[in-house]
C-alpha cells in the first residue's frame, strides 16, 4: 500500500535567503506558493540603514571637504553655519535613504516584471513579483556592506572613487564614457538582476531567457543612458 506524500514544508526566511543565493530556483518555487516580503524587506532597511551608520562619519567629511573647495568661487559656502547645516542634512538624508531606496528600487523593478507579464507567461499577482524582487535585493545588500568597509578604510577625499564595479580596473580619477559605463558594470547589480529575471520566469512559467532579455536590456538601456549623461550629452 502506498503511502501519501507529505507535503514539502515551506522555507524559513532565512532558509529562502540562502537558497536565493545558493539555489534560486528552488527558492522562487518556495516563494510563489507563499509570498512573505515583509521580514526580508525589514533586514535589507536595517542592514542598509546600518552600512549607512557605519559610513557617515566618513559622509561628513567628504561633504566638508567637497563644500571648501566649493567655497574658493562662493563665498557663501564658508559660512561655518551654513556648511555644519549642509554636512548634518546630507548626513540625515543618507541615513534616512538608505532605509526608503530598497523600497523604492524593488516596487520599480516589481512594476515593470508585472507590466512585461501582461504580454508573456501565465498572469502572476504584483505581490509575488514584489517578493521576487525583494529577495532578489540580496546580492546588492551584499555588495553595500563591501562598499560599506571600503568607505571606512579609504580617505575621505577619496570618497567617489569607492565602488565594486568594473570602475575599480581604471585609475583613480578617470573621467569619460567608458569609465562612467564601467560604474554600471557591477558584478553584484547584475547578480540581482538575474535573479529577478529567473524568479520571473519561476511564478509567470515562462523561459528564463525570456525575462533575462528583458530585464538586461532595460538595464543596458538605463547603463548608456547614465553614462551619456555623465559626459553632459
Amino acid at each position: 500500500m502506498n503511502m501519501p506524500l507529505e507535503p514539502q514544508e515551506q522555507m524559513t526566511v532565512g532558509q529562502r535567503i540562502v537558497g536565493i543565493l545558493f539555489n534560486p530556483r528552488l527558492a522562487f518555487a518556495d516563494i510563489e506558493k507563499q509570498t512573505k516580503w515583509v521580514p526580508p524587506l525589514l533586514i535589507i532597511m536595517a542592514v542598509s540603514f546600518l552600512c549607512s551608520l557605519a559610513s557617515v562619519s566618513k559622509l561628513k567629511e567628504y561633504t566638508r571637504y567637497t563644500l571648501e573647495l566649493q567655497a574658493q568661487n562662493i563665498p557663501e559656502l564658508a559660512n561655518e553655519a551654513t556648511m555644519a547645516m549642509a554636512v548634518n542634512s546630507a548626513a540625515v538624508f543618507a541615513l534616512i535613504g538608505s532605509m526608503l531606496s530598497p523600497v523604492v528600487v524593488c516596487l520599480l523593478c516589481a512594476g515593470l516584471l508585472k507590466l512585461f507579464n501582461l504580454f508573456a507567461g501565465e498572469p502572476a499577482r504584483f505581490r509575488q513579483f514584489f517578493a521576487v524582487t525583494v529577495y532578489s535585493y540580496f546580492p546588492l545588500l551584499i555588495g553595500s556592506v563591501i562598499a560599506a568597509i571600503m568607505i571606512v578604510m579609504s580617505p575621505a577625499t577619496h570618497l567617489e572613487e569607492v565602488s565594486t564595479s568594473l570602475y575599480l580596473l581604471f585609475p583613480p580619477g578617470s573621467k569619460g564614457f567608458a569609465a562612467s559605463l564601467a560604474r554600471q558594470v557591477d558584478p553584484f547589480y547584475l547578480w540581482s538582476l538575474g535573479l529577478m529575471a529567473l524568479g520571473s520566469s519561476v511564478i509567470s512559467r515562462v523561459q528564463f531567457r525570456t525575462y533575462a532579455a528583458y530585464v538586461f536590456a532595460i538595464w543596458l538601456i538605463f547603463a548608456l543612458g547614465t553614462a551619456l549623461l555623465a559626459q553632459g550629452v
